[in-house]
């Protein structure tokens, strides 16, 4: 969602849903590493203030 006020102001806020997988693999020792999953949600709020002139 993004909104530019009369004054100047800007706001800017982000957020979804991401994945991380970790892949297993065998270390030189032999052992096996188990497989890791996990959902998050990334967000982003961004704040700012035009600096040109309005038109």
């Amino acid at each position: 969602m993004q909104r530019n006020y009369r004054s100047r102001f800007s706001l800017d806020m982000n957020i979804g849903l991401g994945h991380s997988l970790e892949q297993g693999y065998i270390d030189p020792t032999g052992e096996s590493t188990t497989h890791n999953s996990q959902f998050y949600f990334p967000g982003k709020l961004s704040l700012g203030i035009w600096l040109n002139k309005r038109k």
